[in-house]
């Protein structure tokens, strides 16, 4: 549901009119994660990403959990090379379960070009988390 819902809001961007903004790419794109009921909660996810040389660009952060040890879910800070980014929105599918899965999205204008580390520091452990960029 939660993708869905993004991959929906991706797909509308694309019909916004390229002669009053440009047209818009898509550059490199990384994820990374900790999956894995057996393994030792994460409080933390670190990867690295690559901004191509490029003017008039947007970082784009992704970030999902769920939180079945009780400590609330989604990311607390997302950085880019150093640079905090600027959260969006948050989505929280309430599963009836426990676990509550989330995605956050986060971003950032104009980031540093070439490979630097996203960090993404989490609210608490979750057994499975993942990022994208």
């Amino acid at each position: 549901m939660i993708m869905t819902r993004f991959i929906s809001f991706v797909f509308a961007l694309q019909f916004i009119p390229s002669v009053a903004f440009g047209a818009i790419a898509v550059g490199n794109t990384s994820n990374t994660n900790a999956l894995g009921v057996d393994q030792t909660a994460v409080s933390s996810l670190t990867w690295e990403h690559t901004v191509a040389t490029a003017s008039n660009q947007i970082l784009i952060v992704l970030v999902g959990c769920t939180d079945d040890v009780g400590f609330g879910v989604g990311a607390a800070s997302v950085t880019y090379n150093g640079t905090a980014m600027t959260f969006l929105v948050q989505q929280i599918a309430v599963d009836g379960g426990g676990t509550d899965p989330s995605v956050d999205i986060y971003y950032l204008v104009a980031p540093t070009q070439g490979a630097h580390n996203v960090i993404v520091t989490l609210n608490g452990a979750n057994k499975i988390a993942f990022g994208m960029a």
